[in-house]
């Protein structure tokens, strides 16, 4: 999915910082455009709702599970533990 999105037409002010294109030492393009964060997960959610601007709001525990594989853990710079 993030190779197919580097090819989009993306308009000028969507390839800002920390949008824009990135390229390796050899000039390859490794990066353009909006990065993507996706989680995956098996299950149905309990139920959906909608949310305050009308868009579907999946609650359960199979969401909560999608959710929790792309949240980065926030480490301690102290401790170089995960804060709870």
């Amino acid at each position: 999915m993030q190779e197919s999105m580097m090819a989009q037409a993306w308009p000028r002010t969507a390839l800002k910082e920390p949008c824009q294109e990135i390229h390796d030492q050899h000039g390859q393009l490794i990066f353009r455009g909006p990065r993507l964060k996706i989680g995956i997960s098996q299950g149905r959610p309990d139920s959906i709702q909608p949310d305050h601007l009308g868009r579907a709001d999946y609650i359960g525990a199979c969401v909560n599970r999608c959710v929790s594989l792309f949240v980065p853990l926030n480490f301690s710079r102290e401790s170089g533990r995960p804060r709870s």
